[in-house]
This record gives structure tokens, sequence and C-alpha cells, in this order.
């Protein structure tokens, strides 16, 4: 979905959802992820207040306008503090909107940790991963907590997780066991001119130091011929804080708000996320 604001002619305000099924297994669900929401910093002040006011409605949960549209869920991202405001939740409150919110916490890879542990690790083999991998990593993700998923088919994962840019996905096994999984992408950051290359992991599952310290590794390699700086995890929530450390993630100040609205109570979603999937 893609809403835009236009005077005389120009384009002065821009808001972006991508559409995505969820699924918790039995029920599937519509939802709209808010991706972007820009206003042209030029105009008055006054004017970019009524746009953000305008553009802040819940356009995907079909309520107010003739192009709204009927969705489950509205899901965005804020980085912390920048959560929804007081006044948000009010409106939501009186059109019978349920608001919810959940923190993710962010990481970087010591690459030396990560390295030096998988180096003395025993039994555990890493390869690219395939699509005929998807249900095995969606038997992961239930193992650390999912329940609802915003790729609920093998194939919608698939298609997810080999489309981000030069993205890399590898599979962990021991005794050709599935034991782990990352998906990495690579993302510029541009500020001020100056142009600085990360790998993004939206996801690393598995529940041992030495299956995530070999993940860790071999992309690791691979975010070096990228050219990229290092590796971020958008979420390690779901990872349990002394097998993160021991496998070389190391918690950064920057944290996520992801909101959460919906036309009514889902007792599934907090809570259900792992991972930022857009």
């Amino acid at each position: 979905m893609i809403l835009g604001v236009r005077r005389e002619g120009e384009l002065i305000a821009l808001k972006a959802a991508l559409y995505r099924k969820l699924s918790d297994g039995t029920e599937t669900y519509s939802a709209h992820i808010a991706t972007h929401l820009t206003i042209e910093p030029a105009l008055d002040l006054g004017t970019r207040l009524a746009l953000a006011s305008m553009l802040a409605q819940n356009h995907t949960l079909g309520r107010e306008n003739e192009f709204d549209i009927l969705s489950d869920l509205s899901i965005a991202f804020f980085e912390k503090d920048k959560g929804l405001s007081r006044s948000t939740k009010k409106l939501a409150a009186a059109q019978s909107i349920v608001v919810d919110q959940l923190e993710f916490r962010q990481a970087i890879v010591n690459a030396h940790k990560a390295r030096t542990l998988a180096q003395s690790v025993e039994g555990v083999v890493v390869r690219p991963a395939q699509k005929s991998d998807m249900d095995g990593v969606q038997g992961l993700l239930r193992d650390m907590g999912a329940s609802l998923f915003l790729a609920p088919s093998p194939e919608a994962a698939w298609h997810h997780f080999s489309n981000a840019p030069d993205a890399v996905c590898l599979v962990a096994e021991r005794d050709s066991q599935m034991v782990g999984f990352i998906s990495t992408y690579v993302l510029d950051w541009i500020k001020e001119g100056q142009v600085s290359r990360n790998v993004i992991a939206e996801v690393i599952l598995g529940k041992e130091p030495d299956e995530l310290a070999m993940l860790l590794a071999h992309a690791l390699t691979a975010a070096q011929y990228a050219g990229a700086r290092g590796i971020v995890l958008d979420n390690i929530n779901y990872i349990d804080d002394t097998v993160a450390r021991k496998a070389g993630l190391t918690l950064i100040p920057k944290e996520m708000t992801m909101a959460i609205r919906s036309v009514s109570q889902m007792s599934c979603v907090k809570g259900s996320f792992l991972i930022d999937v857009k």
C-alpha cells in the first residue's frame, strides 16, 4: 500500500506498507507492516504537523476512509522511546483498535569471540540453506518460542529470505539434523553522504553457543567479502543471554519497539514475533 499527498501536483508526503500473511498454525491473518512515512522537510511546521496527523491514521485497518484497507493487524517499528504516543493510543481506543508494544533488543557480533569458539567446535557442519529446509526452519522457530509467522508457508519464507539484497542463508547440522539457521542481507546506511555497509542478521536460530558460533563465523566471512563493517542482529530477545555471550553476541544500546495494532484482541500476537520480517 502506498499513499501520497500532493500539493499543486508535487508529492510532499508519502506513506507505505507491505502486505503479509500471518499464521499461528491454525488461523491465517492479514497484516500490513509500515515501512515508510516521509514528509517534505522544507514545509512549514504547521503543514508538516497536519500531514503527520493525516498519515498517522490506521489506513490498513479499514476504519476511516474509502481507500483504507481492511486488515487484521498493523505493525510498525520505532526506535526506543519513539513508540506510539498517548494521543495515538487514545485515538486507537476510540476506534476500538487494540494496541500493544514489544521491545526488540539488538546486538552486534564480536568477530574474534565467535571465530575462536567456532574453531574448537566439532560435529557441527554449516552449509547453504535450500528451499527444502524451510519446514525445518519453522520447526526451529517453534522450538524457540515463535507461534506466529509472517511467512506462513515454506515457499513464502524461502522467497523472503533468499530475495533479500545479497542474501546469505545458512543451515547448521549435527548428525545430519538441522540445529541452526541464519539469514542475513546487506544494508548500506547513508549519513551526510557517507556510506556505511553492514550485514543485518534478521534471524539466527540455535540453542547452543557452538551452533550459533559456527553460523556466525561463516556469516562473518560472507560479510567480509561483501565489504561490510560487521554484522548487526535485529532482535535477540529469544536467545538466552548466557548462550548469546558465549557465541559472541554483544548487546548494543540501540533498541527497537514493535507497535502492534489490531481490530480485535489476538492473544497469540505479543511474544510470538521473534524476527523483524520485511
